[in-house]
């Protein structure tokens, strides 16, 4: 019996001790890739830009200083890519190597953006552009705006229309 209760003791203490072997052996095959991405013009650090490894299910998206960390990348040859909205994408060969930090840095160039033709639907009923779009009147009478005036519910009053 007194055995069987030191058993069950000493359980928690096991399934520590292989979670931690089994977290250093994973750390252990597999390495890290971090770096900065930088605006190519202005030199500054650009914040939210993704950086993904092709192929894979990893990324990251640069903090406020432009740094980024993808972390758990198996041993291999891979093709890291940076982008940003308004940025033209840049793309590296890396060579991960177990338990190597890699620094791969990024300098992403401003280029613009092709939007295709806004088109609204409004009142007419048909295909119009922004431009051309009718607008909504409201007519506010001089009586009304006498009455709401004076009690500073004006705003309230233009509000509503």
């Amino acid at each position: 019996m007194n055995s069987l209760l030191l058993h069950y003791r000493m359980l928690p203490m096991l399934l520590l001790l292989s979670l931690a072997l089994a977290t250093r052996t994973l750390a252990q095959t597999t390495a890290v890739i971090s770096g900065t991405v930088s605006d190519k013009d202005t030199r500054d650090a650009m914040p939210f830009v993704n950086v993904i490894v092709r192929g894979t299910s990893f990324g990251a998206a640069t903090d406020e200083s432009g740094r980024y960390a993808i972390r758990g990348i198996p041993p291999g040859i891979y093709l890291l890519a940076a982008s940003a909205v308004g940025y033209k994408s840049d793309e590296a060969e890396v060579r991960v190597e177990v338990g190597v930090s890699l620094t791969q840095n990024f300098s992403l160039k401003a280029t613009t953006v092709q939007l295709g033709e806004v088109e609204v639907y409004g009142a007419s009923l048909r295909r119009e552009r922004i431009t051309e779009a009718p607008a909504a009147v409201s007519l506010i009478s001089a009586r009304d705006i006498a009455r709401n005036a004076s009690h500073g519910q004006l705003p309230k009053l233009l509000e509503a229309e």
